[in-house]
């Protein structure tokens, strides 16, 4: 699992180096949006993350603590949206 696009891109460049494929021989899962620039059009299998959504609750939060606000929640869980790729194979039997 990788956080970021362009480290999966760099993971899969390593792995065929080493004459491992993707998926076959190594699964491979992309959390967010691309937000660094890469050559790769490969659709990685993953999961969407509400970045902007975490920012505006992160700053909730944070004001919430400063203010010294009774009752400030300091955990937020947020729905990640899962996206098909063509990186992950199911586990081997």
């Amino acid at each position: 699992m990788v956080e970021e696009y362009a480290d999966g891109v760099a993971l899969a460049t390593v792995a065929a180096e080493r004459g491992l494929t993707v998926p076959a021989d190594l699964s491979i899962l992309a959390l967010g949006d691309p937000t660094r620039p890469t050559t790769s059009d490969r659709e990685f299998t993953g999961f969407r993350i509400p970045r902007r959504e975490m920012g505006w609750q992160a700053v909730e939060v944070l004001t919430g603590l400063l203010a010294a606000m009774p009752g400030t929640v300091t955990q937020r869980l947020l729905p990640c949206q899962p996206v098909d790729g063509v990186t992950l194979l199911p586990p081997r039997p």
